[in-house]
């Protein structure tokens, strides 16, 4: 199969002959191969520009799995390759659950390895198109949040016919979330893991910088948001049952 673009890909610790290898044929696949020595180069680099994939090389299933959980706390859905010697199935099993996409041991054919890249990184692309946050995408229906109207596939909040406003991405998210949740104390990580994925890192204040964004935009076109509590040290609760006043303040 012929790529229509050029994807990018980063490969770390490219200096053994394995590595030199690869950027070979990779570039022959029609890929553009940025390579780095040094891990901290490469996630700098991740954080700033869009990559599709990254390829590991390591010698050591510590130091690969270390690796796996620093690329997937930035916030680029990148797809990971991993290529060691041979691994035993339980050593595999557990890269895959560090966030491994594929897995590759060094004496794999090179034809074998671009056609399961590419294989991956056609699926990874599927979802990432549709993907609005870690728990809510495109496809989601349209869902209710204390009387209004949330409407994912078109990024819209809807409080009557004259107010339809676009709502930001990670708003889209907390909504869901707390919409999902009602009736039940929600704690800032269990939303940030729910919205920003598992491996973000994101500060509890700026959870509550979207919260109030929120809040603001109830105020003004809705009855406010009693129904959203603030639990100070702990997170939120969302009970839709509880009576909203005009202008209240929650």
């Amino acid at each position: 199969m012929v790529l229509k673009t050029k994807p990018l890909l980063l490969l770390l610790n490219a200096g053994e002959v394995h590595g030199e290898k690869l950027i070979g044929e990779l570039e022959q696949a029609s890929f553009r191969v940025q390579s780095f020595e040094k891990d901290s180069l490469a996630l700098k680099f991740l954080e700033r520009n869009n990559v599709h994939g990254l390829f590991v090389i390591s010698s050591t299933l510590e130091k690969t799995k270390s690796l796996i959980e620093e690329i997937r706390k930035t916030e680029n859905p990148v797809a990971i390759f991993c290529s060691m010697n041979q691994c035993s199935p339980e050593n595999i099993a557990g890269l895959f659950d560090h966030g491994c996409d594929e897995f590759f041991p060094k004496s794999s054919p090179p034809i074998e390895v671009i056609a399961r890249i590419k294989a991956v990184l056609r699926r990874s692309d599927v979802v990432r198109d549709r993907q609005i946050t870690a728990n809510i995408n495109l496809d989601t229906e349209k869902f209710n949040f204390h009387g209004v109207t949330i409407n994912p596939s078109q990024l819209e909040i809807i409080f009557d016919e004259k107010n339809k406003f676009k709502l930001g991405k990670k708003e889209l998210g907390i909504l869901y979330y707390l919409a999902s949740n009602p009736g039940v104390v929600v704690s800032r990580n269990n939303l940030i893991h729910a919205v920003w994925g598992v491996h973000a890192d994101t500060r509890s204040r700026s959870v509550d910088q979207y919260i109030t964004k929120i809040r603001v935009l109830f105020e003004k076109y809705a009855e406010g948001l009693s129904c959203l509590r603030t639990l100070h040290g702990i997170g939120y609760w969302y009970d839709p049952k509880l009576v909203s006043k005009k202008k209240a303040s929650c």
